[in-house]
């Protein structure tokens, strides 16, 4: 399964490779050859070194560098750094470690900490890759914009150094040079413009207000709420509503709080009017691309994430904990055991006690610690992204949905005798179902909007099903008919979720 993964990792990590961002591809190109070379070599324990360096090297890294992803929409920059720097110990791909003291200088700017921000970027001038960014960064900090700009168009396009993208653009929003703005963002990888901070970068200069409250309520709900409205500030100065902007800078500036700096640093270096009708037809293409990508992106999974509370995935998750500590006693792995707690046996002449409690009871129950921590991993990975577009009473019914009907359908249809019966458990069914029901949504979020962020998510939904299925098959042990019959009914049952959900959310863009 590793190894599956691994290659599906490989093929995505394509557009990435192409961006100049090679980590992820090595990663997964090592974790193939390692399964590779331990299937020639029949070493037994390959599964759980691989797996052992999938969390390690993959898991830990993406959650991290997640994380530092969100502290920055919060402007939380301080526990950004630290998110980074722990993604760059275990990834030190792809200057992780460098963009973690980047971040971290920026905390300290934000700070009003100016040599503290500076002392962060002086150890970067020794390094070769490093060494022009953090000269246009220490310029950055002094405000010289203007010759971060004469840098810019120095640059060949197609030679410039993509890490110095985001800052080149903040140098031409800030001058008020709007249309080479724009011109050099069509010029910049989709994996690097798509990025939310860097979209409301885009929409403040250019005096989009409309964009910018999408984006802010969208990916920014939790940004503290002067850093917020130093944002909407800076759009209003890009629009030409000058009186009403230095209001709010000038309030949040005597505050001594939260954005304060920033409201003086504004105030200090003002952005003028962006005259997004004087572009020129080249960047006038781009803005108006842009436009209609944001405001469609507003349907897309990311911005389906609702602040409540995740409750049903950690309570499922418990529940499997609990029952596993209890069977502890008399062996995790032991048949007669795992019967005793509730394993569905075929045929049903072997137990006593009834099915129907069973069918409900096996889809809670693990062969072992690796059997519960998979399928604990699925739960967390796959349940809260589903309680987060619907809630948790509905996760809770597709999760049973599926899981109850595979066991059904076990017990109904499949053939074993008293000589040789068959024991079935496992939450796997279950999310299976979470599989199949993301995938339904995705499908009817495509069919209707016709998204490639969707037609991406549903593409690596797919890998997921094919990759599950070829450990089904080089595992007897595991049940292929159950998974089909859990991502079978997911599928079924979020029809009319997703389908309702769909159309609520395009009667709200209307």
């Amino acid at each position: 399964m590793i190894g599956t993964s691994a290659a599906f990792g490989l093929a995505l990590s394509i557009e990435r490779l192409r961006a100049g961002i090679r980590g992820t591809f090595l990663v997964n190109l090592a974790l193939l050859v390692l399964v590779g070379l331990g299937l020639l070599t029949h070493w037994d324990g390959v599964g759980y070194a691989a797996l052992l360096l999938w969390f390690v090297l993959v898991i830990v890294p993406a959650n991290a560098l997640r994380g530092a992803q969100t502290a920055i929409h919060r402007h939380q920059l301080d526990r950004a750094a630290l998110c980074a720097r722990i993604a760059g110990v275990l990834h030190p791909f792809d200057g992780q470690r460098e963009q973690a003291r980047m971040i971290a200088s920026q905390a300290c700017f934000d700070r009003g900490e100016l040599a503290a921000a500076k002392g962060e970027l002086y150890p970067l001038l020794k390094s070769n890759a490093w060494s022009e960014c953090a000269k246009l960064e220490l310029l950055r900090l002094d405000g010289r914009w203007p010759l971060i700009v004469q840098h810019a168009k120095a640059q060949l396009v197609g030679k410039r150094d993509l890490k110095l993208a985001p800052l080149y653009l903040r140098a031409l929003g800030e001058v008020g040079d709007i249309d080479a703005m724009w011109i050099m963002y069509g010029q910049i990888p989709s994996l690097l413009g798509h990025q939310p901070i860097m979209r409301l970068q885009m929409a403040s200069y250019s005096g989009q207000s409309e964009l910018v409250e999408l984006l802010l309520g969208r990916y920014f709900r939790q940004m503290p709420r002067n850093t917020a409205e130093v944002v909407r500030a800076t759009t209003m100065l890009a629009e030409g509503h000058n009186e009403h902007a230095e209001r709010i800078l000038h309030t949040i500036a005597r505050s001594q709080g939260e954005g304060s700096h920033l409201a003086r640093q504004r105030l200090a270096q003002r952005v003028g009017r962006a005259k997004v009708e004087d572009l020129s037809a080249a960047a006038a293409a781009v803005l108006s691309n842009f436009i209609r990508e944001v405001r469609s992106d507003a349907t897309s999974l990311e911005g389906l994430g609702k602040s409540q509370r995740v409750w049903a995935t950690p309570l499922l998750i418990a529940i499997m904990v609990l029952l596993f500590l209890i069977g502890v006693p008399g062996g995790t792995t032991d048949p007669e055991n795992l019967v005793n707690l509730g394993a569905l046996v075929v045929p049903s002449e072997f137990t006593h006690g009834g099915v129907v409690w069973r069918i409900v009871a096996a889809g809670f129950l693990h062969l072992g610690s690796t059997h519960l921590v998979m399928n604990c991993l699925g739960l967390w990975v796959l349940g809260r992204q589903l309680e987060q577009i619907w809630n948790g009473v509905t996760l809770l019914l597709v999760f049973l949905a599926s899981s109850v009907t595979s066991f059904g359908f076990a017990a109904a249809f499949v053939h074993a005798t008293m000589s040789e019966p068959r024991i079935f458990l496992g939450a796997s069914s279950g999310v299976m179902g979470f599989v199949g029901a993301l995938g339904t949504f995705l499908a009817v979020g495509y069919l209707r909007h016709r998204r490639q962020a969707l037609g991406r998510r549903l593409l690596l939904v797919v890998a997921v099903v094919l990759a599950q299925l070829v450990f089904d098959y080089y595992t007897p042990i595991v049940s292929s008919m159950l998974h089909l019959t859990g991502l079978a009914v997911g599928a079924i049952v979020a029809i009319p979720l997703a389908w309702h959900t769909w159309r609520k959310l395009g009667r709200q863009r209307k």
